[in-house]
């Protein structure tokens, strides 16, 4: 945890507009899909059009880029949170949907 305060942290923000994955969800929620499977789905897919947001640089000069496609999603419950792994995000996301 000390070493992780040393690393600098940035953060991006970006509006954006989700009337197009509104319908999308509307049309395909009677298949069990869920907005959690839709967002992840979104992520993977901006992953792998962008591969350097999942990959690792340990020695400030290497990228190593992550074969797999895994999100953590936090989870809100009762007295606490937990963080679920949703894993192969970018695979079929019917499929996905099951193990989820």
């Amino acid at each position: 945890m000390v070493e992780s305060l040393s690393v600098p942290t940035f953060r991006v923000g970006h509006t954006i507009t989700t009337n197009a994955l509104d319908v999308l969800y509307k049309t395909i929620k009677f298949e069990g899909v869920t907005m959690t499977a839709l967002l992840a789905k979104a992520i993977a897919l901006a992953f792998v059009k962008h591969p350097l947001m999942n990959s690792s640089c340990r020695d400030g000069n290497n990228f190593t880029y992550t074969c797999r496609l895994n999100i953590v999603v936090v989870v809100a419950i009762d007295g606490g949170l937990i963080t679920p792994v949703l894993q192969d995000v970018d695979k079929e996301i019917n499929s996905n949907n099951e193990f989820w």
